[in-house]
């Protein structure tokens, strides 16, 4: 699901200066673990481990994402990187019969799952059983997961309910972005 973001988002191109502007050095400082942080799950990718990236929009999530899956993948691991809306889209076609022959083991078999965008997605009870058994089955199978989004963690809990926020707060390593819209700072260069 990476398409040409597997070779333009990298470890190597992830630009911490753009956390420098309208920042204090303390942020600056932070994005740099948080980055040291990716990099090493990334290079002692295992199988396992979890990651919930949290932050506004723009803020290298899925630059980050992007490259850890690089690097896993060259470690020799299978990665499947897919929206949230896209992944409920695949159970719905499979469940509801307009695709039977859709490919919904992928996300339970890769050694990595990587969800990109989870909340910008149309939520039912559906889409939250789906989310549920996912991250329940992933997590007592051992295998890796990295979960992006835009809410906060109060979004998390009252959109998802308590099941599988604490399913997040107890299996997963929480990294929160923080800086101004690195987009939106490269149209102003």
């Amino acid at each position: 699901g990476l398409g040409a973001a597997l070779e333009s988002q990298t470890f190597d191109n992830f630009n911490l200066t753009y956390y420098i502007a309208g920042n204090s050095s303390e942020a600056l400082a932070y994005m740099k673990n948080l980055f040291s942080d990716a990099k090493d799950y990334a290079l002692n990718f295992d199988g396992s481990g979890n990651i919930l990236m949290i932050g506004g929009t723009g803020l290298g999530k899925t630059h980050l994402s992007s490259a850890i899956a690089k690097t896993v993948i060259g470690k020799g691991y299978t990665v499947v990187y897919e929206s949230a809306q896209k992944i409920f889209d695949i159970f719905e076609d499979k469940k509801f019969g307009r695709d039977s022959e859709a490919d919904t083991s992928k996300f339970s078999d890769a050694d990595l799952l990587i969800i990109d965008d989870l909340g910008t997605e149309n939520v039912t009870q559906f889409t939250v059983s789906v989310l549920y058994n996912l991250i329940n089955e992933r997590c007592n199978n051992c295998k890796g997961m990295i979960i992006n989004t835009n809410l906060t963690p109060d979004e998390l809990r009252n959109i998802y309910k308590p099941r599988i926020f604490s399913r997040l707060l107890g299996e997963f390593k929480f990294m929160p972005f923080h800086g101004k819209d690195i987009r939106l700072q490269k149209l102003g260069e």
